[in-house]
């Protein structure tokens, strides 16, 4: 079994004070142990870490550049290790390492383009303009679901705008965290500007939110943990950007593109087992469609399959915590499934697998209606009418992204005027966000700021005014 450390000015931290065991979510076997970095050396530690980068943004952008080549040439390692912990299959994996590439280049070219601003005073002798200034010390709290693009979406910006990092990696991936640091090391990133810290959020997660010995944090996670980092910052007022949860709707209308709005459905209610922020756990679909859309739908469920080999569309869910709320949550509507396992017994099920399920005709209960449940369930609602399908795609605390299928013009432009959502997409899925463009939400979805994009610089930087006469 593999063990897994803290690093910090490049050493690594052996005082522990507890470990944490990592399972494979594919046979729930143990693979690895991280020894969680005492708290009371982690404060001393912290309390010396203060300052940014002092290195002109093109040369961090040249630094990304080398950062980039090692993580190419260290794929198929970066790879395996992705799919050890996560459980996913490779073809996954390797869609997420190209994403993770695809943002460190945009953050990159970044690099050459923090432009300043210059802007006329009414004083005709006096020149003003705008510069950028790092915010010093970046906590980057990052999440298990995508865990390397996530770690790119996070640690490439607050690294151009020149700040300090201190990486919280997810306790469900310590390998690849660990994997990444090093790269980061070899590529140029000094390591005594870098900090990763291994081990659980609730102990370690919380030492670090309240030393408040950084400038600035990213958390990307579940909305109830976000509003108490929200709180704790709020005391010092730190600068704080929030991604978080999602109770999202893809709407089905009767003038559909069937096969296209059925294979969206699909992929944004069950891939990467129902993981995301962004997954459609509330499909909403026209009466007039609706008998006929349910029927291929199950159908098409059928024949969908759990495990990490190339043919399975879905892998488990990463962690025994939230296979255990699934499965809470399975046995509390299963008169209600339509399609999916009923068969709770753990012997029959290796791992954490969770079978793509669909329920109908539920109890309008919170946990199922309104909770994120981040896992491959989602329930089947008719409307009427696209009035009634906005307005319950908005009955929602969350808002971060929604889906309309259709053919109709006029009812797209009331759709996408209409619904409460960081994103909306047209006859696409509800996931599928691009480095170059913001993602966030609203309501309970995050605070508005929006990462990663050009939007993610106003996060890491702050903006100076100077005048000169």
């Amino acid at each position: 079994m593999e063990n897994y450390y803290s690093y910090i000015d490049g050493e690594k931290q052996t005082s522990c004070s507890r470990k944490i065991i990592k399972l494979n979510p594919t046979n729930g076997k143990s693979i690895s142990q991280i020894f969680e970095i005492n708290e009371k050396e982690l404060n001393k530690k912290l309390s010396k870490f203060r300052g940014y980068l002092d290195i002109s943004f093109p040369v961090r952008s040249k630094i990304i550049s080398v950062i980039i080549k090692n993580l190419k040439e260290n794929k198929k390692e970066i790879i395996k290790s992705l799919m050890l912990e996560t459980g996913r299959k490779k073809s996954d994996c390797i869609g997420e390492f190209d994403a993770a590439i695809t943002c460190a280049e945009f953050f990159q070219g970044e690099g050459l383009r923090l432009y300043s601003n210059v802007r006329k005073s009414f004083d005709k002798d006096k020149v003003c303009f705008s510069v950028r200034e790092p915010c010093g010390v970046a906590l980057l709290i990052v999440a298990s679901n995508t865990p390397l693009a996530n770690l790119a979406w996070k640690f490439f910006p607050a690294f151009v705008s020149g700040n300090k990092i201190i990486i919280k990696g997810s306790e469900d991936v310590p390998k690849l965290n660990d994997l990444f640091y090093k790269l980061l090391i070899k590529s140029g990133v000094h390591k005594k500007e870098i900090m990763l810290i291994q081990g659980s959020g609730i102990n370690i997660g919380n030492t670090l939110i309240n030393s408040f010995e950084y400038d600035v944090i990213s958390f990307t996670g579940g909305s109830e943990i976000g509003k108490k980092i929200n709180e704790t910052c709020s005391k010092k007022l730190k600068k704080i950007s929030l991604e978080l949860g999602g109770k999202n709707s893809i709407y089905i209308d009767c003038d559909c593109d069937i096969d296209n709005a059925l294979k969206n459905v699909i992929s944004s209610s069950f891939s990467n087992a129902g993981q995301r922020c962004a997954s459609s756990s509330k499909i909403i679909i026209h009466k007039d469609l609706y008998e006929k859309f349910k029927k291929k739908l199950i159908s098409e469920v059928n024949k969908l399959t759990v495990g990490n080999k190339e043919s399975d569309f879905l892998g488990p869910v990463i962690n025994e915590r939230l296979y255990k709320r699934q499965i809470e949550i399975l046995r509390k509507y299963k008169d209600y499934i339509i399609v999916g396992n009923k068969n709770f017994n753990k012997k029959n099920n290796q791992g954490f697998k969770i079978f793509p399920t669909i329920i109908e005709n539920s109890p309008k209960n919170k946990d199922l209606f309104y909770d994120e449940l981040f896992g491959p369930i989602a329930i089947l609602i008719k409307v009427k009418d696209i009035n009634e399908a906005i307005k319950t795609s908005n009955d929602s605390v969350y808002g971060l992204t929604s889906a309309i299928h259709t053919r109709n013009i006029d009812k797209m432009k009331l759709f996408i005027k209409n619904i409460r959502s960081g994103v909306c997409n047209v006859n696409t899925g509800t996931h599928g966000s691009e480095p170059h463009f913001p993602f966030g939400g609203l309501k309970e979805s995050g605070n508005g700021t929006r990462e990663p994009g050009e939007t993610a610089i106003d996060i890491y930087t702050n903006l100076k005014n100077i005048s000169i006469k």
